[in-house]
């Protein structure tokens, strides 16, 4: 592993637009797909990058918000691609809100599946998923992170889920949530 004193570890970069909800957005719409992107991004180059990446979808309903930071996270991979440990920055996701969601409610009305990830409040995740439940709207959840994936699992709302895919160890955590059956 790293030897944290202070020295430079030597590796490789490389910057991509992500997020998971950004990636599975720009799938979608390149599969045809009429997708329209509800996020928060920050005023800054990086938000910029996110939304011009987007070109090809909906994304007037992408929040920009003023003196903050676009979300972030640098991953720490091992020689085989697989993700050792990540640095985040998920603040910008907080502008994520009920509110926000209610002034542009009109976009889940209109769209056969809402995906939502882990990075959303709770209180915001618990709103989307009761909404889409009383319309009959399937919700995806992207799991995201083991320090989120079990956010849906504190209450009943993991129960109006339709889709996820997490990983093994995503899905050991979300089994630690679970009630005994």
């Amino acid at each position: 592993m790293f030897q944290l004193d202070g020295r430079m570890l030597a590796g490789q970069m490389k910057r991509v637009s992500g997020g998971v909800g950004r990636n599975i957005a720009d799938a979608l719409g390149r599969f045809g797909h009429d997708v329209c992107f509800l996020s928060a991004v920050g005023d800054d180059s990086n938000g910029d990058t996110i939304i011009k990446s987007l070109g090809h979808i909906n994304t007037d309903k992408i929040v920009v918000a003023n003196n903050q930071p676009t979300s972030w996270c640098v991953v720490f991979q091992d020689q085989h691609g697989d993700c050792m440990a990540c640095i985040g920055d998920m603040e910008c996701h907080k502008r994520i809100s009920v509110d926000m969601i209610k002034k542009n409610i009109d976009a889940l009305y209109q769209t056969p599946l809402v995906v939502i990830d882990g990075n959303i409040c709770p209180e915001t995740m618990e709103f989307v998923i009761g909404f889409c439940n009383e319309e009959n709207i399937p919700v995806y959840f992207e799991t995201t992170d083991i320090a989120v994936a079990s956010k849906p699992f504190y209450s009943d709302m993991w129960k109006a889920l339709s889709f996820m895919s997490p990983n093994l160890k995503e899905l050991q955590e979300i089994s630690k949530k679970l009630p005994e059956i």
